[in-house]
């Protein structure tokens, strides 16, 4: 089971399926995204998010989470650990602002996103964020085309979706949660990641049930530009 991030669907993990032929491999919209477009409400909740999602998860699944998705998915495994065998997490984290001893983003710039993600201007930066996305130097030219084409159908995203996952990359902490899980648990960064420091892949190594690895030469995507690499590692620990 796979969850996209903040302002995607499942068009931007479609090539994580791909690498596992052998697996069933099943990729979600989250409510308010995709084919789940019409179901926003269940954004603006994180517990009632959490739990719409714990209730359509088949039991006994592994569940992969990229970047944002990465919140929620430690919460479904902290209120039904019984249905899941592991936990990996893409370039995600369980705290997003930057705190004492603990990497993330600048909460000034949390802030400032937040105010200036109005209802006027949420077309404008989601072209900004798609774009940031573009710019890493791990990427090559089918990633960036990649990135370009699957970025057209969430302009379509309603506003009410958007504000609420940057929302809780404000105001939602997940580390004792995460810290307190029992499933197996792969924490996956990318070196050259703007968004999620690779430095957390220290931050995060609790205990024997959490291993991490860094992508050398990926960012924000390391499943597109190291796929070989990442169905290698994401294998060995499943």
């Amino acid at each position: 089971m796979v969850l996209h991030g903040w302002g995607t669907d499942s068009h931007f993990t479609q090539p994580i399926a791909s690498l596992f032929p052998e697996r069933p491999v099943i990729l979600l919209d989250m409510p308010g995204y995709g084919i789940n477009a019409n179901y926003p409400h269940c954004c603006e909740d994180f517990e009632e998010l959490a739990h719409t999602l714990c209730i359509s998860l088949p039991e006994g699944c592994d569940l992969m989470s990229w970047s944002l998705s990465s919140l929620v998915a430690i919460r479904c495994c902290k209120l039904h650990p019984e249905h899941f065998k592991s936990l990996v997490t893409v370039c995600g984290t369980p705290f997003f602002p930057e705190a004492e001893d603990w990497p993330g983003f600048s909460k000034a710039m949390i802030e400032k996103i937040e105010k200036n993600f109005t209802r006027t201007r949420a077309a404008h930066l989601l072209n900004l964020f798609f774009s940031m996305q573009c710019l890493s130097a791990s990427n090559t030219l089918s990633v960036k085309t990649f990135i370009k084409e699957s970025s057209v159908p969430q302009k379509k995203t309603k506003y009410e979706t958007l504000k609420a996952g940057l929302q809780q990359m404000a105001g939602i902490d997940e580390r004792h949660d995460l810290q307190a899980l029992k499933i197996p648990c792969l924490h996956l960064f990318g070196e050259l990641d703007r968004l999620i420091p690779a430095a957390l892949a220290e931050k995060i190594s609790f205990n024997l049930n959490h291993q991490t690895f860094v992508f050398k030469n990926s960012a924000h995507m390391p499943y597109l530009t190291e796929p070989k690499l990442f169905a290698q590692v994401v294998r060995n620990f499943l």
